[in-house]
């Protein structure tokens, strides 16, 4: 396993005990959050029966509940399925939808319905991902430093993204068919449009906030190149996806509304959006790569080190 930083042993961990030789210090037993306070480091906690010593190591991942990292390796496993599978719905519904406005046919409606249902059906896969690998750490109190507020932010708004994305495909599908000819727009998704960005808006802060969790959970491996990465990526990911969100909302009731030959003004407005877009397409789409190949790396991570955990604690060792 590839490890950066320093890897301290077992002896290294700073305890306080008392003239008794027990724990004097608040400890949460690294099965179950049960404080260990008060007890001998020989000792099993009275909640799981778990070796007190464990829970005192210190708070890499390796000494963790080997359960829990592996509820956390397959949700994000489940979140590169959802992100692949969204991609993939994209990209297919764009096309059918060319195809079909091109040549006149009266089943866009149709298409945009089942394309919006399989969307919301792909993000739910990356939601119940995010859900569990989120899962909070039953050895943690609540004080390690980086990634309570990240996961607790990841883990409700990403709740937004099973709205959001098939507001999403509907407003961009209906900029599709507006392209294809005047009067072909889709009436009253103006209002979905806002409601969709919006949620689209609180779902990406979700997103950022699930890799820069992971991030701060690579930490603890540690890998500190990883971590720092993938701090970045998320929050570089979620600004570039943002604004196509907002320059999206705008654009899209220009098109749909847009008549053969466009005036000077809406044709400057659009030429300019069009150079955003792409400026922040480009923009998305390196982020979104280089998150991918993140989440391939933290699922292989997380699965080596709760092989690791899983070895350890059949052994009754933890250091």
């Amino acid at each position: 396993m590839r490890v950066e930083g320093p890897r301290p042993k077992a002896t290294d961990a700073r305890i306080a005990l008392d003239d008794a030789g027990r724990i004097a210090q608040d400890i949460p037993c690294r099965a179950c959050g049960y404080n260990i306070r008060g007890l001998e480091p020989t000792a099993l906690c009275p909640e799981c029966s778990t070796p007190v010593e464990r829970s005192i190591l210190g708070d890499l991942l390796r000494f963790c509940d080997p359960r829990w990292l592996d509820r956390l390796a397959s949700g994000v496993r489940l979140v590169i399925i959802g992100t692949l599978g969204g991609v993939v719905v994209a990209v297919g519904l764009t096309v059918v939808l060319v195809a079909l406005a091109a040549g006149g046919t009266v089943a866009l409606t149709t298409t945009v319905s089942i394309g919006a249902s399989v969307s919301a059906a792909v993000t739910l896969i990356t939601v119940i991902g995010v859900w569990l690998a989120t899962t909070p750490d039953p050895g943690d109190d609540g004080t390690a430093a980086g990634s309570v507020g990240p996961r607790r932010l990841a883990r409700w708004c990403v709740l937004a993204d099973v709205a959001a994305a098939p507001l999403q495909m509907a407003t961009s599908a209906s900029g599709t068919i507006g392209a294809a000819g005047p009067g072909m727009a889709m009436p009253g998704l103006t209002g979905l449009a806002v409601v969709g960005t919006g949620l689209g808006l609180v779902a990406l802060i979700g997103k950022a906030a699930a890799l820069a969790y992971f991030g701060a959970l690579a930490g603890r491996i540690p890998r500190v190149r990883l971590a720092r990465q993938s701090r970045t990526v998320a929050w570089g990911y979620a600004v570039c996806r943002g604004l196509g969100l907002v320059i999206g909302l705008v654009l899209a009731p220009m098109i749909g509304r847009m008549g053969p030959t466009p005036g000077a003004a809406s044709g400057g407005i659009l030429i300019v959006g069009g150079i955003a877009s792409c400026a922040v397409a480009v923009g998305s789409l390196i982020f979104g790569v280089w998150a991918l190949v993140l989440l391939f790396v933290h699922a292989g991570a997380f699965r080596r080190v709760a092989a690791e955990s899983r070895s350890a604690w059949a052994a009754g060792v933890s250091g």
